[in-house]
């Protein structure tokens, strides 16, 4: 028996901002007769079901999100986002880091890379991914903006795929953009806030 066969829910965990609406809808499409529940919010219950895990750079998470809302990158919205950020489960990966249940997808390594999404997939759920390349095509950058554009703005969203509007960021979800998006002691604050996962997560 292939691993996870026997097991009727996927758990796609991922803090905003992270990737993980695609690598949401990707496995929907590789796993059609399973359940595949979306969170950002990790809970122990959750330990008995194969979780596919998304996480990026921080100050590119906060970055993005302040794009999402049309806000700028002012002190206090940083701290709302930053805020934002820390509700929604970026502590939780410290805390199931090393789990066995649990596949790490980093977004960089992904970024504009679907093979790398779908290799990680196959060792980990030990299975073969066909139509690779109608995926690929369904869900790029070109194509989810298209998607998108119907949207108006980011509670304006499809309940299904989790696709709302401004969920393109204008740099394009480029990695790195932080650098030119907040100034010296913004990016100092946040560095020394979320200091515990830049280092875990290799990111310093």
């Amino acid at each position: 028996m292939k691993r996870w066969d026997d097991c009727e829910k996927i758990i796609q965990f991922g803090i905003p901002r992270s990737g993980s609406t695609l690598v949401y809808n990707l496995l929907r499409e590789i796993f059609p007769s399973k359940e595949v529940l979306k969170i950002h919010k990790y809970k122990s219950k959750y330990t008995e079901f194969p979780i596919v895990a998304t996480y990026r750079h921080p100050l590119d998470c906060v970055a993005s999100s302040i794009q999402r809302y049309g806000l700028k990158p002012v002190n206090k919205v940083v701290r709302q986002q930053v805020k934002e950020l820390e509700k929604n489960g970026i502590r939780d990966l410290l805390k199931i880091r090393g789990a066995r249940n649990i596949l790490f997808l980093r977004y960089e390594n992904f970024f504009q890379n679907f093979d790398f999404i779908f290799n990680e997939i196959e060792l980990f759920f030990d299975i073969d991914i066909d139509d690779r390349d109608k995926m690929v095509r369904k869900y790029s950058l070109a194509s989810v903006k298209e998607l998108t554009r119907q949207y108006e703005n980011f509670s304006d969203f499809d309940p299904e795929t989790h696709w709302h509007g401004k969920h393109i960021s204008p740099n394009e979800g480029q990695p790195g953009y932080y650098l030119d998006f907040f100034d010296k002691k913004q990016i100092n604050f946040m560095k020394n806030f979320f200091q515990e996962i830049l280092v875990t997560f290799h990111y310093l």
